[in-house]
């Protein structure tokens, strides 16, 4: 069985974009859940607003906040790979240019997780643990995380019928 789970989604930034908020794609909390790697797909130099990274954020206390002169940004080339710890606080750097700032990015990410802050949009499975269970057991792996972060956590109660 697999250990990791992946999707693969665009970020596009329009020329002359203001910079993005500040933020981490997870909690703080757990230990290192998962992992997002991003690839740009045009070379990113700086007039084009690169991924600012606040290093060593991932390791905050939840109260701290960054400060936009302690961030750390680089240009890079198209399929260069960006390794964030979820936990790791960044934001996309104004587009100064004149040019589509285009990202693939996808995040790995532990089984038990499903990311239902930052892809809301993506559907949950609708199915009951019963109708679930009936399933081939290979099936599971590939379902598991269908299922939303309330319906997995309560599965320690008694079963639907």
């Amino acid at each position: 069985m697999r250990d990791l789970n992946e999707h693969a989604a665009r970020l596009s930034t329009q020329p002359d974009a203001h910079a993005h908020l500040f933020h981490a794609d997870g909690g703080q909390a757990l230990p290192i859940y998962a992992v997002n790697v991003a690839v740009p797909l045009l070379d990113v130099d700086l007039e084009m607003g690169p991924t600012a990274v606040w290093l060593g954020s991932h390791r905050w206390p939840s109260y701290m906040e960054p400060k936009l002169e302690d961030a750390t940004t680089f240009s890079l080339q198209r399929g260069d790979c960006l390794l964030l710890d979820y936990r790791t606080m960044h934001a996309g750097m104004p587009n100064g240019s004149k040019r589509i700032r285009p990202i693939l990015y996808t995040p790995y990410t532990r089984t038990w997780f499903f990311d239902e802050v930052n892809h809301f949009t993506r559907c949950s499975l609708d199915m009951t643990r019963t109708a679930f269970r009936a399933l081939p057991e290979s099936l599971y792996p590939l379902l598991m995380r269908a299922y939303t972060q309330f319906t997995r956590a309560d599965w320690h109660k008694v079963d639907d019928a």
